[in-house]
């Protein structure tokens, strides 16, 4: 049986021309969906508590306790034990790997992970278990230790134009009055480039 070639929607020539422009067209594209799935800008390196962004944290102490009743002692000995409690790390390491990422909050080193894995188990110093995740949440890097009733949250970011780590801290939990939340600033040791990296 013959088959007039002119009656097929495209012939043999015009199909392989077809193929190579829409393979040029997807290789042309390629470079822009690569940068839309790149990770936000979080440069590895060890940074020191900037005290001058404390006044956040102490003004979310005073918004925690503002429901308790107004008994001076009171709210003093539960502003005391919030502080020691929540009190930032002075010092933050961020270290990265093809392991994934690796947070030290002052002297707790938490496991390298991959953003977005499943929850590891992590046992403190002073032998607390938690579950430990990160994933990247608006451009953050969001780490969650999560202990029986109690939840804590960091999110991490760079300001490239300060050159200042910020972290928004969150803490949730049955024995707080309420949750608390605030940021703090770390900045990288001066002269020093911020690059560490997971051994």
């Amino acid at each position: 049986m013959i088959t007039n070639r002119a009656c097929l929607p495209f012939s043999g020539s015009l199909l392989l021309r077809l193929v190579s422009l829409l393979s040029l067209a997807l290789l042309a594209f390629a470079p822009v969906a690569l940068r839309a799935t790149e990770t936000p800008s979080l440069p590895p390196g060890r940074y020191a508590l900037d005290r001058d962004s404390l006044r956040a944290f102490e003004e979310a102490l005073k918004g925690a306790i503002k429901e308790l009743p107004p008994i001076p002692a009171q709210r003093r000995i539960a502003l005391r034990r919030l502080r020691d409690r929540l009190n930032p790390p002075t010092e933050i390491v961020l270290a990265s790997s093809e392991a994934g990422w690796a947070v030290q909050l002052g002297e707790h080193q938490f496991p390298a992970m991959q953003p977005g894995a499943e929850p590891v188990e992590w046992t403190s110093k002073d032998d607390q278990k938690a579950q430990v995740s990160l994933r990247w949440r608006d451009n953050l890097l969001e780490q969650t230790v999560a202990s029986g009733e109690r939840t804590r949250f960091n999110a991490f970011s760079f300001d490239s134009a300060k050159k200042v780590l910020r972290v928004e801290m969150r803490f949730l939990g049955s024995q707080l009055p309420q949750p608390v939340v605030f940021t703090v600033n770390y900045l990288p040791p001066p002269d020093t480039a911020t690059t560490t990296a997971v051994e």
